[in-house]
């Protein structure tokens, strides 16, 4: 093996040389990446992540494949040559896959963030509610035999305009507050 240094995710170095982790599945290298890192993250994407470095470890024979009879699951072992390598920490400052959860789950820690799209989606439903109204304005000026139809739906419509604006004004407030 040569000298090259190996890049490797910093969580990832401090869990399988700093706490010699071996003889691990994906799961338990994926629980032990989830509970080293301080962020919310989601599972799914944190087994892909981490799946993806075992098997580049593996590519390059510093991990080997075991099958345990009994399980029928793959453990990942370290070989000599995990021992012999040079490793290079990377921190990443942000794996948007990692840390961007599927709900809202996480919308706690990036309150700001979180309001700000949460408004900006208030805002375009908002304008289209506003259209949406003089359509049916303007279709009952059209038709007028429709405007007994449409005069119910716009009804409708202008409510709904009428929460959003609410909607708008308490994000408005919780983002002044935060």
């Amino acid at each position: 093996m040569t000298t090259k240094s190996i890049d490797l995710n910093h969580s990832l170095y401090k869990i399988l040389i700093e706490d010699q982790l071996d003889s691990f599945s994906v799961l338990e290298l994926r629980d032990a990446f989830m509970k080293s890192s301080e962020l919310l993250q989601d599972k799914d994407n944190v087994r892909r992540f981490v799946y993806r470095h075992i098997l580049r470890l593996e590519r390059m024979q510093l991990l080997e494949r075991v099958i345990e009879k009994t399980s029928q699951k793959a453990k990942y072992r370290k070989t000599v040559l995990f021992s012999k390598a040079v490793w290079n920490t990377v921190i990443e400052e942000r794996a948007p896959e990692l840390i961007e959860p599927k709900h809202q789950e996480g919308s706690f820690l990036f309150p700001k963030m979180t309001l700000q799209k949460r408004l900006e989606q208030c805002e375009s439903d908002f304008l289209a509610c506003i259209h949406e109204f003089e359509t049916y304005k303007s279709l009952c000026s059209e038709y007028p035999h429709l405007a007994d139809s449409l005069l119910d739906v716009q009804g409708q419509t202008k409510t709904q305009s009428s929460k959003l604006v609410g909607e708008m004004r308490a994000i408005k407030m919780a983002l002044t507050l935060s």
